[in-house]
């Protein structure tokens, strides 16, 4: 009897493991391992930055009288930004409005040239000229006619010639010079035109800078102070009113809100397989539900100074017209997603496959020794599956967690 009660006891033990490990599959499923080629998503940090910058800048000395925005400030498209004061400004064009109206005045004398005493002098010496050239012209005529019947002496036809030829160069010396005097007339004139056109175009050039001392921003922006003032943004003071602007001084930049660049730093192996005008994505951190869409317009080689060190890339991914609920300033840190167009083999499997050892991913995989545990590594996760490149085999079987 004893014999037998230690036999069946040898067999409940070596029984136990077996029963146990069935229950224990018992709740798990297999699922056979798929092949996959499919696209490699690169995540990478980077940083929102303005796509199109207008500087103000200012062309005369200014001072500063009114200032409704500050460094930093959104504003609003053709939102009066500030109010500025130039006296230097106010003279000269108060210089241009004299100068502009002496010229006008000297530009009607010069078109009623014809009306005044000088012209009329000297018209009627030519016209006086050539009268008696004409009436000379045909006495002599008619005294050569007569000189050929031999009713007048020879001496007295040739007294008739010369007073013809001093005549006739009197007339010619008085129309040229009242040709002279015309052309000159006509070329003064031209010449006061072109005078009063560039000095209209000075005063218009003066109100246009007059206009500019009140400033309206160009479109919806974020204030920002020039460009060699950035990197320092603390030590930039404030605008305030009494500040005063040296001419050529960049005073503020305004930095379009939208559309805007997520600039990424990248090394060599990011940008293989990166193409220009292909799509990207992008979240910001404390929002990563709101995924916002973008291309990338730029991939530009970044090369150290020194020597041996590899060499970086900035990828500029334009984002146009997208549609954020929370504000944001330039500089704000995102997380960025580009799609490779280099095929990668690797496998899909259900995300019920998938567990987790300290943040790292594995599969418990059915081998011939039983079940195996085999870290992977993860490029996409979808809701009900995973895309994996590496630590799987073909036709394996995976075990599935419920």
């Amino acid at each position: 009897m004893y014999q037998y009660s230690k036999i069946l006891i040898s067999l409940i033990a070596f029984c136990l493991p077996s029963i146990g490990a069935s229950q224990n599959m018992a709740h798990h499923t297999l699922h056979k391992v798929e092949s996959k080629s499919f696209k490699k998503t690169v995540q990478l940090d980077g940083k929102v930055m303005p796509y199109i910058m207008q500087e103000l800048k200012m062309p005369i000395e200014t001072t500063l009288v009114e200032m409704n925005y500050h460094y930093g400030d959104r504003i609003e498209s053709n939102a009066l930004l500030m109010r500025l004061d130039a006296p230097e400004l106010k003279d000269h064009i108060r210089e241009a409005k004299m100068d502009l109206l002496r010229l006008e005045e000297e530009l009607g004398t010069v078109i009623d040239w014809e009306q005044n005493s000088e012209t009329v002098r000297l018209k009627d010496n030519y016209v006086q000229a050539k009268e008696q050239y004409v009436s000379l012209k045909a006495h002599y005529r008619k005294s050569k006619v007569l000189w050929q019947k031999g009713i007048i002496a020879k001496d007295e036809l040739e007294n008739e010639r010369k007073a013809l030829l001093q005549s006739k160069r009197t007339y010619l010396h008085y129309r040229q010079a009242y040709d002279e005097y015309v052309k000159n007339k006509e070329k003064s004139k031209k010449i006061m035109k072109l005078k009063l056109a560039k000095q209209r175009n000075q005063l218009k050039a003066l109100r246009k800078q007059r206009n500019q001392l009140r400033v309206y921003s160009p479109f919806e922006a974020i204030l920002l102070p020039p460009a060699k003032e950035q990197n320092n943004p603390y030590d930039i003071g404030i605008l305030s009113p009494g500040k005063t602007f040296q001419a050529g001084e960049i005073i503020v930049t305004f930095a379009q809100i939208q559309p805007f660049v997520v600039v990424v730093r990248a090394d060599e192996l990011d940008v293989v397989g990166l193409q220009k005008d292909s799509s990207a994505s992008f979240y910001f951190p404390n929002y990563p539900q709101d995924i916002f869409k973008g291309k990338i317009i730029e991939i530009k080689p970044q090369i150290s100074n020194e020597r041996y060190t590899q060499a970086g890339f900035m990828i500029s991914i334009l984002v146009d017209k997208p549609e954020i609920k929370n504000t944001f300033q330039f500089g704000t840190s995102v997380v960025a997603s580009f799609e490779k167009n280099i095929p990668v083999q690797g496998w899909v499997i259900p995300r019920s496959a998938v567990y987790y050892d300290e943040t790292m991913p594995f599969c418990k995989v059915n081998s011939d020794k039983g079940e195996k545990k085999a870290l992977i590594k993860i490029a996409k996760t979808t809701s009900d599956s995973v895309e994996v490149i590496s630590g799987l085999e073909a036709d394996q079987y995976v075990y599935l967690n419920h």
